[in-house]
């Protein structure tokens, strides 16, 4: 019923919805300090189905689990009901001039675009920026592609810092994870 127009939360489709029985969710800041309903921040959260570390993996232990709480290493933001959106992943986001984009954000609106079949976002580095947006386009045969036609798609549905800048065409297949997830680190070692 949460993911209903008329439920008793409006419609929440859009989130993962609130923490199960004895799990605690919270919406930090790179100092784990809570943040306000609706800011986004990293999603850490404690419980006793939380695992209890990585197998003979120390160093990644000790970073993910923190004070009692995981570091999922995911960002979102939580309503003022508790209920979890997602926004991206933490290694994903690029901060480019000191503002922060989601790759997720950028990703959905190059995806609307005619001629892309795929799209990934990742952060290039950049000597005035510290990193810069960079769009990794697979076309479809659909029509032409270049980096201006994208930016100006973009336009409408951007802030200008989140446009990408730079942009790199693929004709092969995207690599892909373990878990079918685009492999934006394998991705980032075929850009450079």
């Amino acid at each position: 019923e949460d993911h209903l127009e008329d439920g008793p939360f409006g419609n929440k489709s859009s989130s993962v919805g609130r923490a199960v029985a004895n799990v605690r969710v919270r919406i930090v800041d790179d100092r784990a300090q809570d943040l306000e309903p609706f800011e986004v921040g990293e999603i850490i959260v404690s419980g006793p189905n939380v695992m209890k570390g990585y197998w003979n993996k120390p160093k990644e232990t000790a970073f993910a689990l923190r004070d009692g709480w995981l570091h999922t290493g995911d960002l979102g933001f939580m309503d003022t009901h508790g209920f979890v959106t997602l926004v991206d992943r933490l290694k994903d986001m690029v901060i480019t001039g000191g503002e922060n984009v989601y790759s997720v954000e950028v990703e959905r609106v190059l995806a609307t675009h005619d001629s892309v079949h795929s799209v990934a976002v990742i952060g290039m580095p950049d000597a005035d920026l510290g990193e810069r947006v960079h769009a990794v386009v697979r076309p479809n045969s659909k029509g032409d592609l270049d980096l201006q036609g994208l930016q100006e798609h973009c336009r409408p549905h951007l802030a200008g810092y989140k446009i990408p800048r730079s942009v790199q065409f693929r004709r092969s297949p995207f690599p892909l994870t373990a878990t079918n997830k685009i492999d934006k680190r394998a991705l980032k070692a075929w850009c450079f």
